[in-house]
């Protein structure tokens, strides 16, 4: 069959039309078959688990090139409204000196539908806890000095058993009519809330987008801290949860966010901060 369009771009793949209904998720060359079996098999363990991730097909070469042909889900990403919206009106309320009602809007529905993600308890084959575990082992910019104060942290986190998504950024949630879905499923794993809520966190902190638009930047430079304060508001009203230890929650992460793609100066950025936070527990 042929490929079409490409859709997307992430930190290891491309996305394409593929068919009907369908794409092709295709991993970049670096990318060894172990690895996209890996995805492959831990999609279908969560689809069985009744977890809203999309179907799996097949898993193909192309080109020398290994990926996965998976049920397409439509809509436009978050990030896509919230970039345009901000680009022509400013996404400002000058009035009352914040993010506009549409921001507001878009970020508490992101935390109903992280939520909601949560609101599913399975045992899946990968656990959030380990994911970011071997993320720390492999990372190559922190010492093992430093290396070993963050395993410390994390093994005094909780474990949890419930479902997280692993990466939610507003570039992984496609909104269709008033319907919202996450894709990019690749980091889920059985865990607790608050490793989900801490990426949240990170990934609206140190915001970054290619290819780099000023005025969006500055925006989130400016407003990134009342968007996160109004997540975090939404998600405790509608769940309970005690929303504790954000730092403890947000180094291993921020260690993990260094294994991927991004400049230098933005992977700096997280080292300064990194080392700063693990200063206070050793």
């Amino acid at each position: 069959m042929q490929i079409g369009k490409i859709l997307g771009l992430g930190r290891s793949s491309e996305v394409y039309e593929y068919g009907i209904d369908k794409v092709l998720k295709l991993y970049f060359k670096e990318h060894a078959y172990d690895t996209v079996k890996w995805e492959y098999d831990k999609l279908s363990n969560a689809k069985d688990n009744n977890v809203p991730v999309p179907a799996v097909y097949e898993l193909i070469e192309h080109d020398g090139r290994f990926g996965i042909i998976m049920e397409r889900i439509y809509g436009e990403s978050l990030l896509e409204i919230i970039v345009e919206h901000i680009i022509t009106t400013g996404g400002e309320n000058i009035a009352a000196n914040g993010v506009s009602d549409l921001i507001i809007e878009i970020t508490k529905g992101m935390a109903q539908l992280l939520y909601f993600v949560h609101s599913i308890k399975a045992d899946l084959t990968d656990k959030s806890k380990d994911i970011i575990t071997r993320a720390v082992h492999y990372n190559n910019h922190i010492t093992e000095d430093e290396k070993a104060i963050v395993l410390n942290i994390l093994d005094s986190l909780p474990t949890g058993d419930t479902v997280c998504h692993g990466d939610p950024n507003y570039g992984n949630v496609l909104v269709s009519g008033k319907k919202g879905a996450f894709i990019d499923w690749m980091f889920v794993g059985t865990g607790y809330p608050m490793y989900d809520i801490a990426e949240y966190i990170m990934t609206t902190r140190y915001f970054t987008i290619e290819p780099k638009n000023k005025q969006v930047i500055e925006f989130m430079e400016k407003y990134g801290e009342e968007m996160i304060n109004i997540f975090l508001s939404e998600y405790s009203e509608i769940s309970d949860l005690k929303i504790t230890d954000v730092d403890k929650w947000l180094i291993p992460l921020m260690v993990n966010r260094l294994n991927g793609g991004g400049s230098e100066e933005y992977k700096q950025r997280l080292l300064t901060d990194i080392r700063e936070k693990i200063c206070l527990h050793c």
